[in-house]
């Protein structure tokens, strides 16, 4: 490859990209350049192989592809594209009000066009530097989702190996959502534990080499995702940023009654400890914004209540965040704002995952202490927790023994307790009334009658103790029956009668 080639090749590359590569690779002095002076810079001065460079350059463009299409997913995932005309020359669709138009698609003569408000389109794709916007591989998932397109038969421009990867991987998410059957099925459970364990706080602490050597993102980036995952692996619902500006996720605690919704902020610290937010004082004002106007004033009834507080995540804080708290209630309408480590999230996943018993209603009480977030906090937690389903395993084996001994003394003998549906309904009734609403919540009763119950089966642990013990109850009442039940059946009363003794 000639030297011009490759130079224009590593102007692909974003002035905060070269000047990682040059820091990486130990080079001074190119602080003040501009970028395609940074861009020569690199190519004069770094001491690599000419296909060593090159191949790195590719990696580094790859990693942007893949960006791109993670970012297709904010378009993909929550079912705003379009698709409006195909034929197997031309594909047209709108992702998010945007049109895009699709020429050619697997051919050389290929080429596409995205809407004239994208700004992506207009000044980095027209100008050379990447291939698309976020906007094509959201109408090329859509166009593979309901079959228009095969990527096993026709070539996707510009969407191949990793990239390709990445969105099918979107498609297959969709599809689960969607509940079209899939060979491959369930959550990454064990693969996101095993991910958070090895790099998450390396990750928190900006390590930018592991991020993009292994996750092709940056380190802000990454440690955002991870932090998604790990509150998904807290049984959380969430939801993702989908601009550069404002929160960066959305907890959702709908197993808790009420639920409660929690915005999240996070940040990365190269020294470890996150201090921005005490020297910045702007920063509580910011983080109003992404409470009240960016979430709470777009909602509405009930849902508005239901954006109670804030976090920051961070590898670790400044002690003097905590007299940031007050002020922020006073701010921003009551929420309450807290401070996450990221050990200490990482040793609740673990602990969690180990033994999954903490209720998010008790796991509340964390979000709303104003304060750093510690180990002890966690401890206190699931000893809370624990107390909690104890007591409620109790109740409910103190009304089935009730119930068991009010028909037992009528309608048992030295063979039989006998029942009716009514019986047993009643009986249900009465524990479905413990349980809720910890573990379950009753529905309204449709237009025919039915009342539904909606299970909580994300505490299938808890449900697993509360069972085992009606199960103990349950066995130890029939044994105690056994023992001591003396009323004659009415088999053996019949037969006394014909035999006249």
């Amino acid at each position: 490859m000639e030297k011009a080639d490759l130079l224009e090749m590593v102007k692909q590359l974003s002035s905060k990209e070269l000047k990682e590569l040059c820091k990486e690779h130990g080079l001074k002095g190119f602080s003040g350049l501009k970028h395609d002076a940074l861009a020569k810079f690199a190519c004069e001065n770094l001491s690599l192989p000419e296909e060593e460079l090159k191949e790195m350059v590719y990696r580094l463009l790859e990693d942007k592809l893949l960006c791109k299409v993670r970012d297709a997913g904010d378009y993909f995932l929550t079912k705003r594209v379009e698709i409006k005309y195909v034929d197997e020359e031309l594909a047209k669709g709108s992702v998010g009000g945007y049109s895009v138009t699709v020429n050619n698609l697997g051919s050389d003569n290929f080429s596409y066009i995205c809407d004239e408000k994208c700004q992506d389109f207009l000044y980095q794709v027209r100008k050379g530097r990447y291939p698309y916007c976020k906007h094509y591989p959201a109408l090329v998932a859509e166009l593979v989702l309901k079959g228009f397109l095969d990527p096993e038969k026709t070539r996707i421009n510009f969407i191949e190996g990793r990239v390709l990867e990445e969105l099918l991987s979107l498609v297959e998410q969709r599809r689960k959502e969607e509940a079209v059957p899939l060979e491959v099925s369930g959550r990454t459970i064990e693969d996101d534990l095993h991910m958070l364990r090895e790099d998450y706080l390396e990750i928190s602490r900006q390590n930018q080499a592991l991020a993009r050597s292994k996750y092709h993102d940056t380190a802000e980036n990454v440690f955002e995702m991870m932090t998604d995952r790990a509150f998904q692996l807290l049984d959380f619902d969430n939801i993702r940023r989908r601009k550069t500006q404002g929160w960066d996720l959305i907890l959702i605690a709908g197993r808790a009654t009420p639920p409660y919704i929690a915005v999240a902020e996070c940040k990365t610290a190269a020294g470890g400890i996150y201090s921005h937010v005490v020297k910045d004082e702007d920063y509580l004002v910011r983080l109003r914004s992404y409470c009240i106007e960016m979430v709470k004033n777009k909602l509405v009834g009930a849902y508005r209540d239901y954006v109670k507080y804030c976090l920051v995540v961070a590898p670790a804080f400044d002690p003097r965040v905590e007299e940031l708290a007050p002020k922020f209630r006073r701010l921003a309408e009551g929420i309450r704002l807290s401070f996450w480590p990221a050990e200490v999230i990482l040793d609740l996943v673990v602990r969690y995952r180990e033994n999954p018993v903490v209720l998010q209603t008790v796991l509340e009480d964390c979000f709303a202490k104003e304060r750093i977030i510690t180990r002890e906090d966690i401890d206190e937690a699931f000893s809370r927790s624990e107390a909690e389903i104890d007591a409620l395993t109790e109740r409910a084996r103190r009304k089935l023994r009730q119930r068991f001994e009010q028909f037992s003394q009528i309608a048992a003998d030295t063979c039989f307790i006998k029942l009716d549906t009514m019986i047993m309904q009643s009986m249900i009734n009465d524990i479905i009334e413990i349980l809720e609403p910890e573990l379950l919540v009753k529905g309204k009763v449709g237009a025919l009658g039915v009342e539904t119950i909606y299970l909580k089966h994300d505490y299938w642990a808890i449900w697993d103790r509360l069972t085992r013990g009606l199960q103990e109850e349950y066995t130890q009442l029939l044994r105690e029956e056994s023992f001591f039940q003396t009323k004659r059946t009415e088999f053996k009363d019949e037969l006394l009668k014909f035999l006249g003794t």
